[in-house]
């Protein structure tokens, strides 16, 4: 186990006892930007943000402990934050923890993928009550800072550097969002856990105010960037119906890549055997979009 991963556990663990959890035993259930850890045996998860380089990471789960709550209370179909202990998020030893509950998976049957659709499309219309705070629209922002961030930059040719801040360039002056709301941030349908009550979302570190049409090329892009992928193109139209068309949603989903891009790249710098940004299917979308 890497050591900021055993790290960020201690510190979960040392927060949830200090608020009188007992914990006998964890369980790394994903490890990824971010740690996520069953103390068992109370139905307690800690999300621990392990990662210093995604996003401002306090802010970020602030947004979705509150988001989450408000959500939950009103009956949508997420995973809530811990009753049992204070959520926080809390800081410790470098690390940002939230405690969650733990949630039962139902592997005997996959997520249905029009069911997850639907219940993305409840979550939108119950957020728009929220008015606890919560990130302005972030991906401009993270993306223009990943372009000078050593980790990134280290991964990728110049002339991939030079495609992806072509492409922001042009994206910039060329996106004019509907309403912001808030949105899940990152909604797509593997973020989403079948329980014996049906699909519910999590992973909502990404949440934020934005336009719309960010959770829905988020949800449809790896159809038309990677795909056919049914599952993908049926969760969307479940979630969105014919609200936007996909020629109207192929600038967010261009955005969308270059994100996954810059994030594959520190991947690779970090990680031994991670895919190759240069010669993976996104920057492929984006020459054939931006360069032919």
């Amino acid at each position: 186990m890497p050591d900021p991963v055993a790290a960020g556990i201690r510190a979960a663990v040392s927060l949830a006892e200090e608020h009188g959890l007992r914990v006998e035993q964890t369980a790394v259930l994903a490890a990824q930007q971010a740690v996520v850890v069953r103390l068992a045996p109370a139905p307690v998860v800690a999300r621990i943000g392990v990662e210093d380089v995604f996003g401002p990471r306090m802010e970020w789960q602030r947004g979705a402990v509150g988001l989450c709550r408000h959500l939950a209370a009103a009956g949508a179909a997420v995973i809530a934050p811990s009753d049992l202990v204070p959520p926080g998020p809390h800081e410790r030893d470098g690390f940002v923890v939230s405690f969650w509950r733990h949630v039962e998976e139902d592997s005997s049957q996959p997520v249905d993928p029009h069911d997850a659709g639907e219940r993305l499309r409840e979550i939108h219309e119950l957020a728009l009550s929220y008015d606890g705070e919560l990130s302005r629209f972030w991906p401009f922002r993270e993306a223009r800072r990943l372009l000078v961030h050593p980790e990134a930059t280290a991964e990728l040719a110049d002339e991939h550097l030079a495609l992806l801040v072509g492409v922001l360039d042009a994206l910039e002056g060329r996106l004019s969002p509907g309403p912001e709301q808030p949105l899940h941030g990152d909604a797509h349908i593997w973020n989403t856990l079948q329980t014996r009550d049906g699909p519910v979302w999590f992973d909502f570190d990404e949440a934020c105010r934005g336009p719309m049409e960010w959770d829905a090329a988020t949800m449809i892009q790896s159809d038309l960037v990677l795909g056919p992928i049914e599952e993908a193109r049926r969760a969307y139209r479940a979630a969105f119906g014919d609200r936007f068309d996909d020629e109207e949603l192929l600038p967010w989903v261009d955005l969308r890549v270059v994100l996954i891009v810059q994030w594959l790249a520190v991947a690779g710098h970090r990680y031994e055997g991670a895919p190759d940004p240069g010669s993976g299917r996104g920057l492929a979308w984006l020459r054939q979009r931006y360069i032919g």
